[in-house]
């Protein structure tokens, strides 16, 4: 089953103008992957960290934390980091660029990747990226220009809506934020997946807590756009 799960993420998690063979082959060459990929296999991180030189050391530290959302897929050795594959340096800035080519700037650049890819400093270069790209400075008003601010009805009590929203740590774990928009306060939890699987256990203790609110606000993103979220929320009474 876990190979099966392995493999659906492959065919899915893709980009465009990227194979599972260019992947496959500079997998191969990365030396830090290749490490992670021989720790995973045996279990023996501490020999594989005391391998790693310069550089390497950070990246296989960084990977370290994450071991336990890492896998490998047999058939190709590629390293996949939960619903994500890991992409390896030679294909990073790739990666950045077929995310980045609709110039949508960076919000919907890092969404976009976050969907399908993960590597270890994926966020400073899509952001580094966008900012030399004079297409999307030119679509940019103002530097300093905002939308004005489109204020939403205030609930007629607490916990009648509430928004739920994920935060990355640097350790690789995730910070579940739920926020009230009656009181605005704020109810939090740590968790080692962002996951459907992780986020409906979460959830079930605030509701015991404070009671299932009418809304549930998200981003819509994973992992609230699936059937698993929504059977949830039909069988908990509560709107999406």
């Amino acid at each position: 089953m876990a190979e099966v799960y392995v493999n659906l993420t492959l065919s899915n998690a893709i980009p465009r103008s990227l194979t599972v063979e260019e992947i496959e082959l500079e997998t191969a060459k990365d030396k830090t992957l290749q490490l992670c990929i021989s720790a995973l296999k045996t279990n023996r991180w501490h020999n594989i960290q005391r391998q790693a030189s310069g550089t390497t050391i950070k990246d296989i530290n960084s990977l370290f934390k994450l071991r336990d959302q890492l896998s490998v897929s047999v058939k190709n050795d590629i390293l996949v980091r939960d619903h994500r594959i890991v992409i390896p340096k030679s294909l990073q800035q790739r990666a950045v660029d077929i995310a980045h080519k609709g110039h949508q700037g960076v919000i919907k650049t890092k969404q976009l990747m976050r969907m399908k890819v993960w590597f270890h400093g994926l966020d400073h270069m899509a952001e580094e990226t966008i900012a030399s790209c004079l297409p999307c400075h030119a679509s940019t008003l103002e530097k300093d220009a905002f939308a004005p601010l489109s204020m939403s009805k205030l609930p007629q009590g607490a916990w009648q809506e509430v928004r739920v929203n994920f935060k990355e740590l640097p350790t690789g774990e995730y910070v579940m934020i739920v926020i009230d928009d009656y009181s605005r306060f704020p109810v939090i939890e740590v968790t080692k997946s962002a996951l459907a699987k992780s986020v409906i256990p979460n959830s079930t203790p605030f509701f015991a807590t404070y009671g299932i609110p009418v809304t549930v606000r998200t981003d819509s993103g994973p992992p609230f756009n699936g059937g698993e979220f929504l059977q949830f929320a039909q069988y908990s009474g509560f709107k999406h």
